[in-house]
C-alpha cells in the first residue's frame, strides 16, 4: 500500500479531488498555532541542512595514498 501525504489549507487539498476520489483519506486538522510551528521546525531543519560544513582540511592525493602513510613511518 502506497501512502501519500497531502497538506495544506481545505482549498489546497479540495484541488486534489480527482485524484483522491473512491480512496480512503484520514483527515488531521491543525491549529493555526501548531501548523505555524511545524512549519518553523520544518524551516529550521532545512536551514541547518543548508549551512555550510564546518571547515575541514583536505587531504592531498599524496596524503591518503598508502605509501607516503608508510613512507613517514620510515
Amino acid at each position: 500500500m502506497i501512502y501519500q501525504e497531502i497538506e495544506g489549507t481545505w482549498e489546497e487539498v479540495l484541488t486534489h479531488a480527482d485524484e483522491l476520489a473512491g480512496h480512503r483519506v484520514r483527515l488531521t486538522i491543525l491549529d493555526k498555532n501548531i501548523s505555524e510551528a511545524i512549519d518553523n521546525e520544518k524551516l529550521k531543519a532545512f536551514e541547518t541542512l543548508m549551512s555550510p560544513l564546518p571547515n575541514v582540511p583536505v587531504l592531498s592525493d599524496e596524503a591518503m595514498s598508502r605509501e607516503s602513510i608508510y613512507a613517514e613511518r620510515g
